[in-house]
Protein backbone atom coordinates (compact mmCIF):
# COMPACT_ATOMS: atom_id res chain seq x y z
CA UNK A 1 0.00 0.00 0.00
CA UNK A 2 1.45 3.37 -1.01
CA UNK A 3 2.17 5.49 2.07
CA UNK A 4 -0.09 8.63 2.97
CA UNK A 5 1.52 12.10 2.40
CA UNK A 6 0.75 15.25 4.60
CA UNK A 7 -1.02 16.12 1.39
CA UNK A 8 -3.51 13.44 1.40
CA UNK A 9 -4.63 14.33 5.04
CA UNK A 10 -5.15 18.25 3.87
CA UNK A 11 -7.03 17.37 1.38
CA UNK A 12 -9.29 14.89 2.99
CA UNK A 13 -10.05 16.88 5.97
CA UNK A 14 -11.47 19.36 3.53
CA UNK A 15 -13.76 16.97 1.89
CA UNK A 16 -17.39 16.90 3.36
CA UNK A 17 -16.91 13.36 4.08
CA UNK A 18 -14.50 13.22 7.45
CA UNK A 19 -17.41 14.68 8.60
CA UNK A 20 -19.59 11.89 8.01
CA UNK A 21 -20.66 10.31 11.12
CA UNK A 22 -21.55 7.12 9.91
CA UNK A 23 -18.42 6.14 9.46
CA UNK A 24 -18.35 5.86 13.48
CA UNK A 25 -20.70 3.14 13.71
CA UNK A 26 -18.35 0.82 12.63
CA UNK A 27 -16.58 1.28 15.92
CA UNK A 28 -19.64 1.62 18.10
CA UNK A 29 -19.30 -0.72 21.20
CA UNK A 30 -21.83 -3.40 21.10
CA UNK A 31 -23.54 -6.45 23.31
CA UNK A 32 -23.02 -9.53 21.61
CA UNK A 33 -26.23 -10.05 20.01
CA UNK A 34 -25.00 -7.13 17.85
CA UNK A 35 -27.20 -3.77 19.48
CA UNK A 36 -25.54 -0.47 21.08
CA UNK A 37 -25.08 -0.60 24.63
CA UNK A 38 -24.72 3.19 24.03
CA UNK A 39 -25.78 5.15 22.18
CA UNK A 40 -23.16 7.50 20.10
CA UNK A 41 -25.62 10.40 19.29
CA UNK A 42 -26.45 12.66 21.64
CA UNK A 43 -30.41 12.96 22.84
CA UNK A 44 -31.83 16.62 21.56
CA UNK A 45 -33.39 17.38 24.80
CA UNK A 46 -30.13 16.98 26.66
CA UNK A 47 -27.59 19.46 25.47
CA UNK A 48 -23.88 17.50 25.56
CA UNK A 49 -20.98 19.27 27.24
CA UNK A 50 -18.35 20.61 24.20
CA UNK A 51 -15.01 19.68 24.04
CA UNK A 52 -12.78 19.51 21.17
CA UNK A 53 -9.62 17.92 20.05
CA UNK A 54 -6.47 18.31 17.92
CA UNK A 55 -5.33 15.61 15.54
CA UNK A 56 -1.82 16.27 14.67
CA UNK A 57 -0.50 15.24 11.60
CA UNK A 58 3.11 15.21 10.82
CA UNK A 59 5.81 14.00 8.29
CA UNK A 60 8.12 10.76 9.28
CA UNK A 61 10.52 8.62 7.01
CA UNK A 62 8.31 10.15 3.64
CA UNK A 63 5.12 9.56 5.28
CA UNK A 64 2.38 11.02 7.47
CA UNK A 65 2.01 9.78 10.88
CA UNK A 66 -0.44 11.05 13.75
CA UNK A 67 0.23 11.85 17.19
CA UNK A 68 -1.85 10.14 19.92
CA UNK A 69 -1.60 9.69 23.74
CA UNK A 70 -1.69 7.54 26.13
CA UNK A 71 -3.56 8.89 29.04
CA UNK A 72 -2.73 7.76 32.84
CA UNK A 73 -4.92 5.77 34.55
CA UNK A 74 -4.72 8.09 37.67
CA UNK A 75 -7.11 10.18 35.53
CA UNK A 76 -10.65 10.21 36.21
CA UNK A 77 -12.02 10.06 33.11
CA UNK A 78 -10.67 7.88 30.27
CA UNK A 79 -7.95 6.77 32.23
CA UNK A 80 -5.99 4.37 30.25
CA UNK A 81 -7.24 5.30 27.07
CA UNK A 82 -5.59 6.76 24.22
CA UNK A 83 -6.77 10.03 23.14
CA UNK A 84 -5.64 13.04 20.82
CA UNK A 85 -4.85 15.74 22.60
CA UNK A 86 -7.84 18.17 24.18
CA UNK A 87 -10.59 18.69 26.48
CA UNK A 88 -13.31 20.17 27.58
CA UNK A 89 -14.32 23.77 26.11
CA UNK A 90 -13.69 26.18 29.47
CA UNK A 91 -14.84 29.90 29.65
CA UNK A 92 -11.97 32.20 27.75
CA UNK A 93 -11.96 29.89 24.79
CA UNK A 94 -13.04 31.94 22.18
CA UNK A 95 -13.82 28.67 19.96
CA UNK A 96 -13.66 24.76 20.13
CA UNK A 97 -10.44 25.44 17.93
CA UNK A 98 -9.16 27.57 20.57
CA UNK A 99 -10.20 24.87 23.02
CA UNK A 100 -8.23 22.29 21.19
CA UNK A 101 -4.84 24.22 20.69
CA UNK A 102 -4.71 25.69 24.44
CA UNK A 103 -5.21 21.50 25.84
CA UNK A 104 -2.75 20.67 23.06
CA UNK A 105 -0.27 23.54 24.74
CA UNK A 106 -0.81 21.91 28.38
CA UNK A 107 -0.57 18.49 27.65
CA UNK A 108 2.53 18.83 24.69
CA UNK A 109 3.89 21.70 24.79
CA UNK A 110 3.67 21.82 21.34
CA UNK A 111 4.15 25.81 19.80
CA UNK A 112 0.46 25.83 18.37
CA UNK A 113 1.39 28.99 16.29
CA UNK A 114 3.04 26.98 13.91
CA UNK A 115 0.54 24.26 13.32
CA UNK A 116 -1.64 24.49 10.00
CA UNK A 117 -5.42 23.85 10.68
CA UNK A 118 -6.73 22.02 7.48
CA UNK A 119 -10.39 20.98 8.78
CA UNK A 120 -12.39 18.88 11.25
CA UNK A 121 -13.93 15.95 11.59
CA UNK A 122 -17.84 14.95 12.34
CA UNK A 123 -18.28 15.70 16.18
CA UNK A 124 -18.29 12.71 18.09
CA UNK A 125 -20.45 11.74 21.43
CA UNK A 126 -19.08 10.49 24.43
CA UNK A 127 -21.98 8.77 26.44
CA UNK A 128 -20.04 7.99 29.41
CA UNK A 129 -19.15 11.45 30.15
CA UNK A 130 -21.61 13.20 27.97
CA UNK A 131 -19.26 15.22 25.89
CA UNK A 132 -19.53 16.03 22.62
CA UNK A 133 -16.08 16.45 21.21
CA UNK A 134 -14.97 18.25 18.10
CA UNK A 135 -11.74 16.82 16.33
CA UNK A 136 -9.83 19.20 14.31
CA UNK A 137 -7.71 18.56 12.05
CA UNK A 138 -3.55 20.10 11.87
CA UNK A 139 -0.57 19.37 10.16
CA UNK A 140 2.38 20.02 12.01
CA UNK A 141 6.10 21.48 10.06
CA UNK A 142 7.99 19.23 11.72
CA UNK A 143 8.21 16.30 13.73
CA UNK A 144 7.12 17.43 17.06
CA UNK A 145 9.63 17.61 19.90
CA UNK A 146 7.05 17.15 23.22
CA UNK A 147 7.41 17.92 26.30
CA UNK A 148 4.48 16.18 28.00
CA UNK A 149 2.67 16.79 31.41
CA UNK A 150 3.20 13.52 32.96
CA UNK A 151 -0.47 14.14 35.10
CA UNK A 152 -2.36 13.96 31.70
CA UNK A 153 0.05 12.14 29.22
CA UNK A 154 1.77 8.53 30.13
CA UNK A 155 3.29 7.48 26.95
CA UNK A 156 3.41 9.47 23.20
CA UNK A 157 2.29 7.42 20.61
CA UNK A 158 3.45 7.92 16.40
CA UNK A 159 1.03 6.07 14.49
CA UNK A 160 1.79 6.00 10.58
CA UNK A 161 -1.37 6.69 8.64
CA UNK A 162 -1.04 4.02 6.46
CA UNK A 163 -1.37 1.24 9.30
CA UNK A 164 -5.16 2.16 9.06
CA UNK A 165 -5.94 2.05 5.73
CA UNK A 166 -6.47 -1.89 5.23
CA UNK A 167 -9.78 -2.92 6.87
CA UNK A 168 -8.72 -6.04 7.97
CA UNK A 169 -6.64 -4.15 10.27
CA UNK A 170 -9.34 -3.16 12.56
CA UNK A 171 -9.85 -6.23 15.47
CA UNK A 172 -12.96 -7.37 17.75
CA UNK A 173 -12.53 -8.69 20.97
CA UNK A 174 -15.18 -9.75 23.74
CA UNK A 175 -14.47 -7.58 26.62
CA UNK A 176 -16.33 -6.55 30.13
CA UNK A 177 -17.00 -2.74 30.53
CA UNK A 178 -18.47 -1.53 33.64
CA UNK A 179 -20.19 -4.80 34.37
CA UNK A 180 -21.19 -5.83 31.45
CA UNK A 181 -20.15 -8.32 28.50
CA UNK A 182 -19.70 -6.62 24.94
CA UNK A 183 -17.71 -6.77 21.96
CA UNK A 184 -15.14 -3.81 21.15
CA UNK A 185 -13.55 -3.41 18.05
CA UNK A 186 -10.28 -1.11 18.08
CA UNK A 187 -7.44 -0.16 15.76
CA UNK A 188 -4.57 -2.07 17.38
CA UNK A 189 -0.95 -0.27 17.20
CA UNK A 190 1.73 -2.30 19.03
CA UNK A 191 1.29 -2.86 22.39
CA UNK A 192 -1.59 -0.12 22.26
CA UNK A 193 -6.22 -0.87 21.52
CA UNK A 194 -7.01 2.11 19.50
CA UNK A 195 -11.45 1.76 20.68
CA UNK A 196 -13.80 4.12 21.96
CA UNK A 197 -14.07 7.68 20.59
CA UNK A 198 -10.67 8.04 19.33
CA UNK A 199 -10.91 5.55 16.76
CA UNK A 200 -14.31 6.65 15.10
CA UNK A 201 -12.75 9.94 14.67
CA UNK A 202 -9.91 7.86 13.26
CA UNK A 203 -12.64 6.27 11.15
CA UNK A 204 -14.11 9.18 9.89
CA UNK A 205 -10.60 10.04 8.30
CA UNK A 206 -9.95 6.97 7.19
CA UNK A 207 -12.67 6.95 4.76
CA UNK A 208 -12.39 10.31 3.84
CA UNK A 209 -8.26 9.34 2.66
CA UNK A 210 -9.95 6.34 0.40
CA UNK A 211 -12.40 8.30 -0.88
CA UNK A 212 -9.59 11.19 -2.04
CA UNK A 213 -7.27 8.46 -3.02
CA UNK A 214 -10.50 6.72 -5.69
Amino acid sequence: MAPVTLEHIRLSARRPESRDASAQEDFAVRLPDGTKPETIYPAKDFPPRPAAVLVPAFESAGEAHLLLTLRPRSLPEHGGQISFPGGAWQEGDSSLLETALRETREELEIDTNRVEVVGSLGPVYIGVTHYLVTPFVAVLPDPPHCRPDPAEVEVIIELPVRSLMDPRCVRRESWNLRGRDVIVPFYPWGPHKIWGATARMLAMLVRALHLASA
